[in-house]
């Protein structure tokens, strides 16, 4: 198949120069002209030919949110993690402690589970948005993890982005704790998320629906960075789709999804409530488990 530089003179040649001879070129100028230009499209042909391939066996292509965060020194990487965990575990559970107190919110709790739900998905959007190029966004230990265990993401980089993203969570905490006062944090214990008593079996329910939710979630987030994914707007996608989850699983479980978005408000919690740590474990181990789970069924689909 002719290249579209060769093709275009070849026609040029054929209706505007029919005594221009390629086979016997008459003149040694035509001669070098037609060499030049068979030379620049097999040129650019290999070119072309090389960027895929370099394109497909990239490292950096393999990493999520942000195909330069590998790119990146270490110390940037952590302290965009840090920030975007602060700002989901700001933005996200102080909307919970606005709900709770009427002070703040005076439109009501009708409309809470609502509000919190866009303000947890327009939180993460936020944080996407910001750093993606620089650590890949995960803000949540159990999507570390998950993409470690598909080899999207370098194993010897998990501890310090869990760690970074725990520091984020923990000083969101407090910030919230320092704006809002202990009074109006003990309404809602600063958004930490706590199991629906009232359910016939609260902890069964609450490490179930943690376990779907995160499941949802990783997949969502797998599959939309994924680098044979089409999908243009991944950013967008990963934070709708917390929107509704929050919505499905918030009266369960509180959807906590994280682990870190559950410890920063719950470590901020002890200053006026003790027991908070209690039922932490579900909020360990359900959104890792929902997360190993979705990182492994995908794994198993992308080799399929």
């Amino acid at each position: 198949m002719k290249s579209p530089s060769l093709y275009n003179f070849l026609l040029y040649i054929r209706f505007f120069r029919p005594d221009f001879s390629i086979s016997e070129p008459r003149h040694e100028k035509q001669l070098l002209l037609f060499h030049s230009l068979r030379v620049l499209s097999l040129h650019s042909r290999s070119h072309s030919t090389d960027n895929a391939a370099n394109s497909l066996n990239n490292p950096r292509l393999t990493c999520s949110m942000g195909a330069d965060s590998l790119e990146r020194p270490l110390s940037a990487s952590i302290l965009a993690e840090a920030y975007g965990t602060f700002v989901l575990t700001l933005l996200g559970p102080m909307s919970i402690t606005v709900v709770n107190n009427p002070g703040l919110f005076p439109i009501g709790p009708s409309l809470g589970l609502g509000f919190i739900g866009l303000a947890f998905g327009l939180a993460l959007f936020i944080g996407i948005a910001s750093v993606s190029h620089v650590s890949g966004a995960h803000f949540n230990p159990a999507v570390t993890l998950s993409l470690a265990y598909t080899g999207r993401f370098p194993k010897n980089r998990v501890t310090p982005y869990v760690v970074a993203q725990l520091v984020g969570a923990a000083l969101a905490g407090f910030a919230q704790l320092a704006m809002v006062g202990a009074a109006a944090g003990r309404a809602a214990d600063l958004g930490t998320t706590v199991p629906n008593f009232a359910l016939p079996l609260p902890y069964f329910a609450a490490l179930l629906g943690e376990v779907i939710g995160t499941f949802i979630l990783v997949m969502t987030v797998i599959g939309s960075t994924s680098p044979s994914s089409t999908l243009h707007w991944g950013s967008s996608a990963i934070g709708l789709s917390l929107a509704p989850i929050i919505w499905a699983i918030g009266g369960v479980s509180g959807a906590s999804l994280n682990p870190a978005r559950t410890f920063g408000p719950s470590l901020a919690s002890l200053v006026f409530d003790a027991s908070v740590f209690n039922t932490y474990w579900i909020y360990l181990v359900g959104p890792i488990l929902g997360g190993l789970l979705a990182a492994e069924i995908y794994r198993r689909m992308e080799v399929r």
